[in-house]
């Protein structure tokens, strides 16, 4: 009887080894990025690139309880050298765009859309009128923390949102909506004023045909996860289009109020026209 137990239990350990031998080898053969990664990673850092993306924001509704979704229009970004534009491609109107060492923001008004602009070395001024937004304007033309992933030290990010940067934590195959993907994650530690990690953020990039398609953003604490924002990546390349820049129509470009004569009786300044054929 006891031979037969130890005939067993040999029996099942070697089973048991073989099971997480092949889990090990497993897990091995999907533990590098993927092939894709340092392409993407080489791209944002040129400098030249376009992407369109639609993201949607899980929240918790705190008056008729349940979870829902909202969804951001679609948006397009690009980089060409030293030009720079954010557009809403729904509405077809642009956010903000920087060229020429000079920041330009589109700001809708009852009358119209109306642009403002001011030069790069007037961004500090402590003259400008903050209901214009010139704080934020750079980091309305960063990459999202989606695509920072792989540009971490995009130099239009905030200050405020510059962190630690991402570190790889292994692929695994993930399954949306009944689709499965290859996935790699990258976490970002989120410090105390001690440093020590009291949360992270964690990103998977999810690839189809060893392209990204999906973007998911976790928020991690206390071995919990919450999901932020989950993105669809429509087009992610290296070549900029001539209509990222282009405007249809013509929008006359004003300076900036810097609590001038001329803002304060509210005739601002034409500069120029941009846009249009």
């Amino acid at each position: 009887m006891r031979k037969k137990f130890l005939r067993w239990l040999k029996g099942a350990l070697v089973g048991v080894m073989s099971v997480l031998l092949g889990l090990t080898i497993s897990t091995a053969e999907v533990s590098a990025e993927q092939a894709a990664a340092e392409q993407y990673r080489q791209m944002f850092w040129s400098g030249n690139f376009y992407v369109e993306y639609q993201t949607y924001q899980n929240f918790k509704d705190p008056v008729w309880g349940g979870n829902h979704q909202i969804k951001d229009n679609h948006i397009f970004a690009g980089r060409d050298g030293n030009r720079v534009v954010k557009h809403n491609a729904k509405s077809k109107l642009p956010e903000a765009l920087y060229q020429g060492g000079k920041y330009y923001l589109f700001i809708n008004q009852l009358k119209g859309l109306e642009c403002r602009v001011l030069n790069e070395s007037d961004l500090s001024s402590p003259n400008l009128n903050p209901s214009e937004g010139w704080a934020d304007v750079r980091n309305k033309l960063s990459l999202p923390d989606e695509f920072a992933v792989f540009y971490w030290d995009d130099p239009f990010r905030a200050e405020n949102v510059k962190t630690s940067a991402p570190y790889f934590n292994g692929s695994s195959t993930r399954t949306v909506d009944n689709k499965e993907y290859d996935c790699d994650q990258y976490i970002v530690d989120i410090k105390s004023l001690a440093g020590t990690t009291i949360a992270q953020w964690a990103y998977n990039m999810l690839y189809e045909n060893g392209n990204i398609v999906q973007i998911q953003k976790y928020f991690l604490r206390d071995g919990k996860e919450a999901l932020i924002n989950a993105m669809v990546v429509k087009t992610i390349t290296k070549d900029v289009p001539d209509t990222a820049f282009a405007l249809k129509k013509k929008i006359k470009v004003y300076a900036a109020d810097k609590g001038t004569m001329s803002d304060l009786i509210a005739q601002p300044v034409l500069v120029e026209e941009i846009g249009g054929k």
